[in-house]
């Protein structure tokens, strides 16, 4: 009997530890999702999915394109790109996307950019856009030819988890802050170094090709989607090349053999490549707060061009 009854207590402790485990849990769940729609609801610019281990990259991606792209009813502008783009050590207010957002008021401007992203990121992204039925009025998109020596990675790899799944952990939910820090707070300083790397827009013919393929296979996808696609060369310090060992020839060549490709999409390509001064530049591909002001003053007109808005042509 009292055996039994000390197996029975036993087992209704187990049961109150587990329930408590399990509330516990489901409570971080809740306030995470919560906490992360509030948080990322008054963003243009997607947090730095870099700062999340892979395995939630793209859920959280995907659970910030369903709180962003709802946030309002105007047509949509969907910036894709890479680090220059989602606006490396600048603040989100200093970036060209949230620059042209105010020169677009009667535009929804949402900066989907992957820092170090590749084109099967961008692929990825469409996929998600395409599966909620989000039909933008434009995609932006850029590729930087560092990428072509590795057209393989992809930084929003496939996974089944669900975007709840990353606040199974607590202490998630206090990290939701350092996604998107207040504008008022400076970027961390950190190192940089001018890596001297010969090679760096270098590849082979096969490579290029595959970075040709990608493109092409990219921007159909984007037409598949959105009303009106424009792709351009992102811009590049090229007057300093000689200091970084660049051969400025090769890297001409391989532009222009982007822009080819992408002209087979009947997408609208553009080559800014070499469109920006040595002093926009943090260094020889980030832009600098000035270089993305220049930026979005070189990009308004050629979307203006595409989608002729009534309320600003008729300024």
């Amino acid at each position: 009997m009292h055996s039994s009854i000390s197996t029975s207590d036993a087992v209704r402790h187990l049961a109150l530890v587990a329930g408590t485990v399990l509330l516990g849990l489901f409570c971080s769940v809740v306030a995470g999702a919560i906490r992360f729609d509030e948080t990322m609801a008054g963003h243009s610019r997607v947090f730095n999915v870099r700062l999340v281990p892979d395995s939630y990259r793209a859920p959280l991606m995907d659970a910030f394109i369903a709180t962003a792209s709802t946030a309002n009813s105007k047509p949509l502008i969907v910036v894709l790109g890479d680090s220059q783009s989602w606006g490396f050590r600048q603040r989100e207010e200093r970036v060209f996307s949230t620059l042209l957002q105010k020169k677009l008021p009667h535009y929804r401007v949402l900066n989907l950019s992957v820092v170090d992203g590749r084109l099967k990121d961008q692929l990825a992204i469409l996929e998600m856009l395409d599966a909620r039925g989000i039909r933008p009025k434009l995609i932006l998109s850029s590729t930087n030819l560092a990428h072509v020596k590795n057209t393989e990675m992809q930084r929003l790899p496939k996974t089944a988890l669900p975007s709840w799944a990353y606040f199974l952990s607590p202490l998630n939910v206090v990290r939701i802050g350092e996604f998107a820090p207040p504008s008022d707070r400076e970027p961390s300083e950190m190192a940089y170094k001018r890596f001297q790397v010969p090679d760096r827009f270098v590849d082979s013919k096969q490579g290029l090709e595959k970075s040709a393929e990608l493109l092409e296979r990219t921007l159909r996808r984007a037409r598949d989607i959105a009303e009106h696609v424009y792709f351009y060369m992102p811009p590049h310090a090229v007057d300093d090349f000689a200091s970084y060992n660049y051969d400025r020839a090769l890297y001409d060549g391989q532009v222009r053999d982007l822009i080819a490709a992408c002209a087979t999409t009947g997408a609208i390509c553009d080559d800014l490549s070499s469109s920006l001064p040595l002093k926009a530049f943090q260094d020889v591909v980030h832009l600098n707060r000035s270089g993305h002001e220049k930026m979005a003053a070189a990009l308004l007109p050629s979307i203006l061009n595409v989608i002729e808005p009534p309320q600003v042509a008729s300024r």
